[in-house]
């Protein structure tokens, strides 16, 4: 753990993110929980724990900077709760849902928030939440699979991809792209915010 703390903290200081002590813990906490469950099931295939600070709590808490400090959010596809679950951390007053369609997954999920008051984890697709959110992110997911619900229920977004799919979702037409934000570990990979058409309509 004390070299997983050294790099965290190395991911950590170049962002515009400010984390106190309890905030460390928490984040320490999610990865030696996914650490002891990813030796039983496929949580993630990065298992380096630099490529671990890095690809998962890095790029999360780059996107989490991004985000206001209150409303809700929902965290499409959150596998092993990211980018949701270090966003929940990074932004204490922001209300996250985490959905996940995989039975394993989605029980992680829940032992990961089983004490996070403003955490809850939906075991199920998008489509089956039944409610609106101010904002989605995601990473590793197909827009096409979400654009129309995204399109429906949410008002703005935020998805960690890479530059080659960015420029493809671009000339797409049911969500307006507003800004690029490069990953600083790895400039093949962005973070696009924008916002729903219906929003960019004002209707």
């Amino acid at each position: 753990m004390e070299r997983f703390d050294a790099l965290l903290k190395s991911v950590i200081a170049p962002l515009e993110v400010e984390l106190g002590p309890e905030q460390i813990i928490r984040l320490k906490n999610h990865y030696k929980l996914l650490s002891r469950w990813n030796s039983r099931i496929n949580l993630t295939s990065v298992r380096e724990p630099s490529e671990i600070a890095e690809r998962h709590f890095g790029e999360s808490l780059f996107l989490a900077q991004l985000l206001p400090h209150e409303g809700t959010v929902v965290d499409i596809g959150s596998g092993a709760g990211f980018p949701g679950f270090p966003v929940s951390v990074a932004r204490p007053s922001l209300l996250v849902t985490l959905v996940e369609s995989v039975r394993k997954k989605a029980a992680f999920l829940q032992e990961l928030a089983r004490n996070e008051a403003r955490v809850k984890v939906h075991a199920g697709r998008f489509h089956s939440v039944g409610r609106n959110f101010d904002w989605a992110i995601w990473r590793g997911l197909a827009l096409e699979r979400i654009e129309n619900d995204i399109a429906l229920r949410v008002d703005r977004v935020a998805a960690i991809t890479s530059e080659h799919q960015a420029t493809l979702w671009k000339k797409r037409k049911k969500l307006v792209w507003e800004r690029e934000q490069v990953v600083p570990w790895d400039k093949r990979r962005v973070v696009l915010v924008g916002q729903s058409i219906h929003v960019s309509r004002g209707t």
